[in-house]
């Protein structure tokens, strides 16, 4: 990849901000589609979302695969081989539909398609990133992926109830095809060889994360995951419905705003905020402010005031979610790259998988205002412990005792 001073002058950054974009917008679109196409058939909310849940399984399981898989082939290899293989089983999708066990088992391989893919893209940013550009160009890769998601919405939105099965699987593999043209564009960047690293063990690779400062900040990044984008996967329901009282379109109209405001967020990180002189006790003012805005979201029932509150919501949680990965992406070794990346993506789909179980489990019980002020006390805590880590850290620094 180019040096440039603009990273969108560079064709080979473009070309993969586009493959990532449109495979994020095929893949929710198709998962989004059928899961209405499912509950409509059969009327059961478990078996629309594990079309969802499937996609999670095999990223976790098959953790150090994935690392040997990105380390020892080419990025542009891989990328071609996993859209051509998505295309492939998107469109056997509407033959399968009344085969149960099939139907979910080619989701779980798609979910698991996309996590190599999803580990790859960031590795060969490590890989061909000058080191001044890497931060903007995580950042900037990250509204890829929204927009991705906000693209797949509208589409699933505008055409999955009238195009059918059929349609719908024309329509994703088609952008399926496209990400694979796309992928062989890709020629200048270099190509991963099997590195020593992808042969570690956990204890090995937790070592790694411990000497390169990247144990502290990937936890942050698990807790914002966790209980800041967990609970907006509920709350665009629960707190959209069943807070504000609002009609059913309001569910979409909260998505379009948290999409603007993830892309505001990640933009804003990428041209404004460094992680080079982050800290622990940046990351732990980062997480308590988001979780002061989420508790202000429960003092206003006006939807004028309230979504322009939800858009601060979530703007914040995009700064800190990109401001702490891209302290994991500027510390992590080169030939660990893979390694740890694969790891960080199976503990944050594990992360938000929990989340969301938990937070419904408790706003259902207990309400979306138990659940928030909850919320804060844990963030409060968190607060006071990052807070000390980073005194002690000062203070060691300067040779004093705490």
């Amino acid at each position: 990849m180019k040096k440039g001073r603009l990273l969108f002058e560079d064709h080979q950054y473009l070309v993969l901000w586009a493959n990532l974009m449109l495979s994020t917008a095929s893949g929710y679109f198709v998962m989004l589609s059928y899961s209405a196409e499912v509950f409509s058939r059969t009327g059961s909310n478990l078996s629309a979302a594990s079309i969802f849940g499937m996609s999670w399984i095999l990223p976790v399981l098959l953790v150090k695969l994935t690392a040997k898989i990105v380390s020892g082939i080419s990025a542009r290899s891989i990328l071609l081989v996993t859209a051509l293989t998505q295309m492939s089983l998107v469109l056997l999708l509407p033959f399968v539909t009344q085969l149960p066990s099939l139907f979910y088992v080619i989701f779980m391989l798609r979910g698991y398609l996309e996590a190599i893919e999803k580990t790859c893209r960031i590795t060969t940013l490590k890989h061909n990133m000058p080191s001044d550009l890497l931060e903007k160009a995580n950042a900037l890769l990250n509204t890829a992926h929204f927009v991705g998601i906000g693209c797949g919405a509208i589409l699933g939105g505008v055409l999955s109830t009238t195009i059918g099965a059929q349609g719908t699987s024309l329509v994703s593999s088609s952008l399926f095809f496209v990400t694979a043209l796309l992928a062989l564009r890709l020629t200048t960047i270099k190509s991963q060889s099997l590195s020593p690293a992808a042969s570690k063990s956990f204890r090995q690779i937790f070592t790694i994360v411990r000497q390169n400062n990247i144990l502290s900040p990937l936890i942050c990044l698990i807790l914002t995951v966790m209980f800041f984008q967990g609970f907006h996967n509920v709350a665009r329901t629960a707190y959209a419905l069943e807070f504000l009282g609002m009609p059913s379109f309001s569910v979409s109209l909260l998505q379009f705003i948290s999409t603007i405001a993830i892309i505001s967020g990640a933009s804003f990180v990428a041209k404004y905020v460094s992680a080079r002189n982050a800290n622990p006790g940046k990351n732990a003012n980062l997480l308590l402010l988001t979780s002061f805005l989420m508790m202000i979201l429960i003092l206003v029932k006006n939807p004028i005031v309230a979504f322009p509150l939800y858009f601060a919501f979530i703007f914040s949680f995009e700064v800190a979610f990109t401001y702490i990965q891209n302290q994991i992406v500027t510390r992590a070794p080169k030939n660990s790259a893979a390694d740890i990346f694969s790891i960080m993506n199976s503990l944050l789909v594990s992360s938000l998988a929990l989340g969301i179980f938990i937070i419904s489990v408790i706003i259902d019980k207990t309400g979306i205002t138990r659940f928030i002020y909850l919320a804060l006390a844990f963030f409060l805590f968190i607060w006071v412990l990052l807070r000390f880590s980073e005194m002690r850290r000062v203070s060691f620094k300067n040779g004093e005792a705490i």
